[in-house]
């Protein structure tokens, strides 16, 4: 996925949803991409909880999905690679999967295409919550579709 070529412009806010414990992500939207899933929880985020915390406390979040086809497990696996600064120093890690359902509707629709994420939010464990989490929105390139030939009236007849 070509993810360095994505301008990230940045920034953060707490949830409304969830005060004190979910960070809200802005970012700039990638350009010539569409919107395909919204709100993708990362899957698998609490077996990576040394990775997952490090993203969520870090800054400057970013997303990367790379396809994983050699996945014992789902031949449509898509890892969830955090990127992110943490004391001045850049970090890159796998987090998680996306879940099972949405890769195998991706693998179907957009076997081919360049993936791009933008995380919207990440949460700080708590009391309640023993994990961090993240949810992100998953773009592909957007289709130009032909243009429907104009209709050419014919004459009634009486």
């Amino acid at each position: 996925m070509n993810n360095k070529s994505l301008k990230i412009t940045a920034t953060v806010q707490w949830s409304r949803k969830d005060p004190g414990r979910g960070v809200v992500v802005k970012h700039a939207l990638p350009e010539g991409m569409a919107c395909r899933y919204r709100d993708v929880a990362v899957g698998g985020i609490s077996y990576r909880v040394d990775a997952a915390t490090a993203f969520v406390f870090g800054s400057n979040h970013r997303i990367e999905l790379e396809r994983d086809p050699t996945n014992h497990m789902d031949g449509n696996a898509i890892k969830v690679i955090g990127v992110w600064q943490d004391r001045g120093m850049s970090r890159r890690e796998h987090l998680g999967y996306v879940p099972k359902d949405t890769a195998a509707k991706i693998a179907a629709k957009y076997a081919t295409a360049p993936l791009e994420a933008v995380p919207i939010v990440v949460f700080q464990p708590d009391c309640d919550h023993e994990t961090p989490g993240a949810r992100f929105d998953i773009y592909t390139p957007r289709v130009k579709r032909a243009k429907a030939p104009a209709r050419i009236e014919s004459p009634s007849h009486p």
